[in-house]
């Protein structure tokens, strides 16, 4: 993982040599059943989850793309959020403070009418960041409802989240060594604002062919100023004002089957963007450089089993086809 490699405004993960330089990711990252890379590069902000509201992290080494498309090729990263015993009504406040203006604050309610379970939660966080020209500002909120059955569960998930970022830049060994705490002065008005919105429904069965399905729709609207180094101490900025919408939906069924595990299902997407991109010099937007606006549409179908043919050998094979189909424009 790397946090400040001067390829990226975001942390960005290095895989089995994968690695896409910061425009874009081949580790695939899922939460609670729904992909939450951007729609147009797959890239993903693994500063936006705080690990309070993580029950577990499975992660699949090596490529996943029979299960799980073209954005795997590195590995599969789930994660499941905190989920509390049933009847189990609770709120909790929790508040700290630290070093660097750091603060931070969230609340939580969960509580039971009849079989469905009511879950509330909301956040913000703020520090100065060791570093000048480090300011960071986040905050979120989500709402969960589950219903609970003999046999199945319904669950609906609504989440809305803000970050409000300053980049310090990259610095060389030299100035560090004199200095670690100062910014890159070529970096002093990046800044990224985004606003992200996610809601999913899911459904899930319990027997001997487990079901499970998942609608969702993701809205994300940002501004980002980001400067990018041509050569040492010299860079170009450009701000990038950028509105992505995505849904899709995920089906699968899961069977026992001649002394092994048969996993077979779909999922389709479709995702648009609209992008505007405008000169900038010493912090001030010149005017229009350049526009974007696309559209994606995919649909794909797998199958993968897998079979414990001795004691200390199993074998495992999957299929997949995606049919992709894109529509771009650019001035």
């Amino acid at each position: 993982m790397m946090f400040d490699s001067g390829a990226s405004g975001i942390p960005m993960v290095t895989s089995r040599g994968f690695f896409g330089g910061g425009e874009v990711e081949y580790m695939k990252l899922i939460v609670d059943g729904v992909p939450v890379g951007d729609a147009e590069s797959g890239n993903v902000d693994w500063r936006s989850f705080r690990i309070a509201d993580v029950e577990r992290i499975e992660v699949m080494h090596g490529p996943g793309s029979s299960l799980y498309g073209d954005t795997a090729l590195g590995g599969v990263v789930q994660v499941f959020t905190r989920q509390s015993a049933k009847d189990d009504a609770r709120g909790e406040l929790y508040a700290n403070g630290g070093s660097f203006s750091t603060h931070e604050a969230a609340a939580s309610y969960i509580a039971d009418i009849g079989k469905t379970r009511i879950d509330l939660r909301a956040g913000s966080a703020d520090t100065g960041g060791f570093r000048d020209h480090a300011e960071t500002s986040d905050g979120d909120a989500e709402l969960s409802l589950i219903r609970f059955g003999d046999h199945s569960r319904w669950r609906f998930d609504a989440s809305s989240y803000r970050k409000d970022r300053r980049d310090p830049g990259p610095l060389t060994l030299a100035e560090i060594s004199a200095d670690r705490q100062q910014s890159n002065s070529l970096f002093r008005f990046d800044r990224d604002l985004t606003d992200r919105n996610r809601v999913s429904a899911t459904y899930e069965s319990f027997g001997p062919t487990p079901l499970h399905a998942t609608v969702y729709g993701i809205v994300r609207s940002g501004q980002n100023l980001r400067t990018l180094l041509l050569a040492p101490g010299f860079g170009t900025s450009a701000l990038r004002d950028l509105t992505t919408r995505a849904g899709g939906a995920t089906f699968e069924a899961l069977r026992e089957i001649a002394g092994g595990t048969l996993r077979a299902g779909a999922d389709l997407e479709h995702a648009t963007l609209s992008g505007r991109y405008s000169s900038v010099a010493s912090g001030q937007t010149l005017g229009l450089a350049a526009s974007e606006d696309g559209r994606r549409d995919r649909i794909g179908l797998f199958m993968t089993g897998g079979w414990n043919i001795c004691a200390r050998c199993r074998l495992s094979a999957g299929l997949r086809r995606d049919d992709i189909r894109d529509d771009f424009s650019g001035a």
